[in-house]
């Protein structure tokens, strides 16, 4: 343990409290000792980390365990990490592993139980037999971020470095030409330790966990209520919350890696770029703020475009999916979505997507069920076509009912509005929409029940490829101007727009549309 770093924690905004609660950070270690002081360190930290108590099993057929301890002796007396594959035959064949069958089998069930890394995929010729050096070199990666040095700016500030940085803290692991710094640039890009980006000057990779944590947050936005990702974790008769660690620089290099739609926010202190909060833009025209508070992922939209919700939840969602896999969590181990409700208890999302339930609160918010669309409009998408949706918006139309007539499952009764729509009312329209929830995800179902048809609405999506807002506009513009077979649907009007979307399932913006009108 290094007591420098223990008393000066507090003043170093890299290192981050195990529990915010708690006077406590998991463990000071000063990664950039060399030496026996190195060792040294090693010794008290893995001292430390056994005193939990926690340990693994692993059963291991005798003949593999042997060929195991030849791997780690022959790596050994080569002064080296790794072995080539060449070198792992002629240890199998000593130990009568004569098929190359038999060997792939044997290396592929020592990675599985973690004993080696071995990648046939991506470097086929390299088994690593001690992972150690490679982790050395992540470690100094981020220990020189706290130094002054005019080489490692770019990756103290932005995060970004390019490979002879990676080459100049491992010169000694790649001393052998069977390893060099791009098989370690390509063993990093595939565990997506690290993203590529492109026509940057600073650096042509991105390695989040080497930025510094973040300050004082701002404010969250209430325009549109932040959507959380947990884990439930059930113990006795109480429900916490928590995410794996890890989850979040993962999930930034997924979201990253999807070039077309996701890039960096600008670089200033308007924006996030830390190793626990980040800011990104997406759709090319919107910003999302993601923030690791170590119980959950914490989500922000910033701005008033509530009708892009869904699909920023689905892109976040599948960077999730995408994360746990690669942390090899249990596929019935997923997460759930939540939010801060009022009472600032925690509401979990149920599976309906159109109800949550309070872990703490003893009258329940219904925060999807209710008129605010600073929630619902993240599951707007939902909100038609589920059990529970289904239910709020009978509740709904039965309001509208003629007083001491039977409820109607129908909507309520609607006057015709004859009026003809034209160009100059769109941007009323997508106010109308945007109103009542609409968020456009649908657009293409939209503008078949208009009377587009299925070519123009093809022209339109790949002229604005990901970004449904404007695909949305484009669409209703056509309608606006009677294109394709408009006019047998009846024309742009308020009447024909209610009808479309009664026939996609978006009832209750239908219901809303209708109400407003009939009250102007």
């Amino acid at each position: 343990m290094n007591k420098v770093l223990l008393e000066e924690y507090k003043a170093n905004i890299k290192v981050i409290r195990n529990r915010q609660d708690h006077d406590n950070i998991i463990y000071p270690v000063n990664t950039m000792l060399k030496g026996p002081e190195r060792e040294e360190a090693s010794v008290a930290l893995c001292t430390k980390i056994s005193s939990f108590r926690v340990a693994m099993r692993i059963c291991i057929p005798i003949r593999l365990f042997v060929f195991e301890i030849s791997l780690q002796r022959e790596a050994k007396q080569k002064g080296r990490s790794f072995l080539t594959k060449e070198e792992v035959k002629e240890i199998g064949k000593s130990l009568r592993l004569n098929e190359e069958s038999d060997i792939e089998k044997a290396l592929q069930y020592l990675h599985n139980v973690t004993i080696i890394l071995y990648y046939p995929g991506i470097l086929s010729n390299i088994i690593f037999v001690d992972p150690e050096p490679i982790l050395d070199v992540l470690s100094l990666l981020i220990a020189s971020t706290y130094t002054d040095h005019t080489e490692t700016y770019d990756l103290r500030i932005l995060g970004l470095f390019n490979e002879d940085l990676l080459q100049l803290f491992g010169k000694k692991i790649f001393e052998h030409a069977d390893f060099t710094s791009s098989h370690m640039i390509t063993l990093l890009l595939h565990l997506h330790i690290i993203a590529k980006v492109e026509n940057r000057e600073e650096g042509d990779y991105f390695f989040p966990c080497a930025l510094p944590s973040h300050g004082e947050l701002k404010a969250p936005p209430t325009e549109i209520q932040p959507l959380l990702i947990t884990w439930k974790i059930k113990k006795r008769d109480e429900t916490t919350l928590a995410i794996p660690q890890g989850l979040f620089p993962l999930t930034i290099v997924h979201l990253l890696e999807k070039k077309d739609d996701i890039r960096f926010s600008p670089v200033n202190e308007e924006y996030y770029r830390c190793n626990n909060a980040m800011s990104l833009r997406v759709f090319e025209e919107y910003h999302i703020d993601i923030i690791n508070r170590y119980t959950h992922l914490e989500i922000r939209v910033r701005g008033h475009c509530r009708g892009i919700c869904p699909q920023i939840r689905e892109l976040v969602s599948k960077a999730v999916e995408d994360s746990s896999k690669d942390l090899k969590l249990k596929e019935d181990n997923k997460f759930v979505f939540a939010f801060k409700c009022p009472p600032r208890n925690t509401c979990i999302v149920q599976e309906d997507k159109c109800s949550t339930l309070c872990t703490l609160c003893e009258d329940q918010c219904d925060v999807l069920q209710g008129d605010d669309d600073s929630y619902r409009c993240w599951f707007s998408d939902h909100q038609s076509s589920s059990p529970g949706a289904a239910e709020t918006g009978m509740i709904r139309k039965r309001t509208h009912s003629m007083k001491g007539a039977e409820p109607s499952l129908e909507g309520p009764p609607t006057k015709r509005h004859k009026g003809q729509l034209d160009i100059n009312c769109l941007v009323h329209i997508l106010d109308l929409l945007k109103k009542h929830g609409y968020s456009g995800v649908s657009y293409n179902d939209l503008g078949l029940h208009l009377g587009l048809l299925p070519a123009t609405l093809d022209v339109i999506e790949a002229n604005n490829k990901g970004d449904v807002c404007t695909c949305l506009k484009e669409c209703l513009k056509k309608w606006l101007q009677q294109a394709d077979d408009v006019k047998s649907k009846g024309g742009p009007t308020y009447d024909t727009l209610i009808e479309a979307l009664r026939e996609i399932g978006e009832n209750a913006v239908a219901d809303g549309i209708d109400r407003d009108i009939n009250t102007n």
